[in-house]
């Protein structure tokens, strides 16, 4: 059931990242965002963080590859959406990034 909620929280993070002037509505967009966050974290869902860590393929899917000479070898360069674990259990798998594969 958490894998349904989860493509909603993404976009209310994308949502957060957009650039307004509307001030309020930015304020909103936080406040739903951070109430979501608190919801899952009682759930014991927790983000994985992986940017700047060794690629693993149990909890990650590679979509591309980047060379880059600031970063060591099988390195996750991005993170382009979050995966999640419950309990140390993948429940969704990230999709990332990989540099000098």
């Amino acid at each position: 059931m958490i894998n349904g909620f989860l493509p909603v929280f993404d976009n209310f993070e994308r949502a957060l990242g957009t650039e307004t002037q509307d001030a309020v509505y930015k304020q909103g967009v936080e406040m739903i965002f951070n109430q979501f966050s608190d919801a899952l974290k009682k759930l014991n869902v927790e983000v994985m963080e992986l940017a700047g860590k060794e690629f693993d393929p149990n909890v990650a899917t590679a979509v591309s590859t980047v060379d880059d000479p600031d970063l060591g070898e099988n390195i996750v360069a991005q993170v382009l959406q979050n995966g999640y674990t419950i309990g140390g259990k993948v429940i969704r798998h990230a999709m990332v990034i990989v540099a000098n594969p």
